[in-house]
């Protein structure tokens, strides 16, 4: 020490060294230094469970790569798999990668790591994140965007994980001053990038769906919410309310003047209230009607599973029937017709996994109405144990029972042990509800199904072609027979693929309401719906039968 230098003023008035402002970059290759930080927890988990962001900073090219993660145990790895794959596509060697002292990156692991690859690492000072400053910036800007991003699309906070990996994609992709306002991207891989595929973030889109699941009748797109870009694919990643997940698809037409949209976007996918009016069903003299009637519902809602399937609702009070009375004697009365109709939220597969379906019919009267509402409360079971447990267990086990009475009575298949070598076919039971075209349930319909995915070719089934009959047929002969008034009749089949023969060995488990001992399972002796051969056998039965 100092012969003029204060001890005391030394230990009273410490301050932090300055740390020196660099202008320009540390390196003079891709891939010579990596800078990287960990930043979190969030304070809410992505709709992926991450809580964590890791970003690496490539110091030559400032090119950023964002990865979430759940915890920090995942770092390690993600240092690993990094560096693995920048090296293999640039064909170059990371020689640096720097980081703070945090536990995540100084362990015993990435040391041994670092240590075998020659990879030197270098760590911050405690409590100077200056020194680690290009990683701690990236940080804060991506931050930046992300908060700025989510309130500007009305996204709740959920989507962090999706709007900060979208900062990073665009941030590679506009002018940096380090770099004498280069862009990234290009000096990272040498190319130009597009910006003509960029969106409007959170923006509306229509994302066609699938063909497959899909009906004749149903939407051929979804509404959802942009949210990010794919990686590994050319996409975008899009929030789609009915899925509750993130789909990707190139097919997607964008509005990019619909931003912020929030009544497209649900935590839980909406479902059908009890005292719900849909918009465009009813008018508006008899919404000032169902007031009243809605009211007494939602104070009963806590008590609905006690009531009876239909009950009787009175419409207020004798001064609000009077007037009701006086609005309908100027309107021609509409007798024996449903005064409104509340439909099922039907999604795009056709038929809805909830339905609450509420059937309002007026009674034909000159002199007062009184309103009939039929509260059902239904859920298609997704499997044999959710049926017995639910409130409709009765109906779920005479639906069950008529089926395999069914698969019996045709002598579907023959009780047997199973050979040594052979492999049981797994079932599968699928509850739908049909319903007529008021929205009341008129049958509770279970079907077992064949896991046919578990059939082996050339084992299990081998031709499984069978033809299907073309629309404009159907609209040829239907025309013929209106022209030449030709007698023409709709025949359905029950259980059609029944009627058919199985050539192929195969046996499944046995299903409930048989009388089998143990060990014991069927071997099929007719097609089953879900066996891959069920069409072919049923067509070639019925040319048969008709040729």
């Amino acid at each position: 020490m100092d012969r003029h230098t204060c001890e005391a003023c030394c230990i009273g008035k410490a301050t932090k060294t300055a740390c020196a402002t660099l202008k320009s970059r540390q390196s003079r290759e891709v891939c010579e230094l990596i800078h990287s930080d960990l930043c979190g927890p969030m304070p809410v988990k992505s709709i992926g469970g991450s809580r964590y962001f890791i970003t690496f900073t490539d110091d030559f090219s400032r090119s950023v790569t964002v990865l979430c993660i759940s915890s920090k145990e995942e770092v390690k790895s993600c240092v690993k798999s990094y560096i693995a794959r920048i090296e293999r596509e640039k064909d170059r060697k990371v020689k640096r990668f720097r980081t703070d002292n945090g536990l995540e990156f100084c362990n015993k692991e990435l040391s041994e790591y670092f240590k075998s690859a020659g990879i030197k690492h270098e760590k911050s000072n405690v409590e100077t994140p200056q020194t680690n400053g290009v990683a701690e910036r990236i940080n804060r800007t991506l931050l930046d965007l992300t908060r700025s991003m989510l309130k500007s699309a009305h996204l709740p906070p959920k989507f962090w994980a999706e709007a900060v990996t979208t900062a990073a994609y665009i941030k590679n992709r506009v002018c940096h001053s380090t770099i004498r306002d280069q862009i990234p991207f290009t000096v990272w891989t040498e190319k130009i990038p597009s910006v003509r595929h960029l969106k409007a973030y959170g923006c509306l889109a229509y994302a066609r769906l699938p063909d497959q699941g899909r009906k004749k009748l149903d939407d051929k797109a979804a509404e959802c919410i942009f949210v990010g870009y794919a990686t590994q694919t050319r996409g975008y990643r899009l929030w789609c309310p009915q899925k509750g997940d993130v789909i990707i698809t190139k097919h997607v037409k964008f509005a990019e003047d619909k931003i912020g949209h929030e009544w497209i976007y649900k935590e839980v996918p909406q479902r059908f209230k009890y005292n719900e009016v849909w918009p465009g069903d009813v008018d508006d003299s008899t919404t000032e009607e169902m007031e009243p009637a809605q009211k007494q519902l939602s104070c009963k809602k806590k008590s609905l599973s006690r009531l009876p399937k239909r009950t009787d609702v009175e419409l207020g009070d004798s001064s609000e029937r009077e007037t009701a009375e006086e609005r309908e004697s100027t309107e021609t009365p509409r007798r024996g017709r449903p005064k409104r109709k509340a439909r099922n939220p039907y999604g795009r597969k056709g038929k809805p996994k909830e339905t609450q379906q509420i059937c309002e019919e007026e009674e034909a009267s000159t002199e007062a109405s009184d309103i009939e509402v039929n509260l059902i409360e239904v859920r298609e079971p997704q499997d044999i144990n959710e049926a017995l447990a639910s409130p409709q267990s009765k109906q779920w086990r005479c639906a069950i029972k008529e089926e395999v009475d069914s698969l019996v009575q045709r002598k579907t298949w023959e009780i047997t042990q199973l050979p040594e070598g052979k492999k049981c076919v797994g079932y599968k039971w699928v509850f739908k509800l049909k319903a007529n075209a008021d929205g009341k349930i008129t049958r509770y319909k279970a079907r077992l199904v064949a896991r046919g995915f578990t059939q082996r070719k050339e084992v299990d089934y081998g031709e499984t072609y069978s033809p299907v009959v073309n629309f404009s047929v159907i609209r040829l002969l239907s025309a013929l027979s209106v022209e030449y008034q030709w007698h023409t009749r709709h025949i359905d089949v029950k259980n059609a693929y029944l009627y058919g023969n199985l050539r192929e060995e195969i046996y499944i488990e046995l299903p409930p309401f048989t009388n089998a001992e143990n060990g014991e399972v069927a071997r099929l002796l007719r097609p089953i719906y879900g066996l891959k051969q069920s069409g072919r056998n049923w067509n070639e039965e019925l040319d048969t039968f008709l040729i």
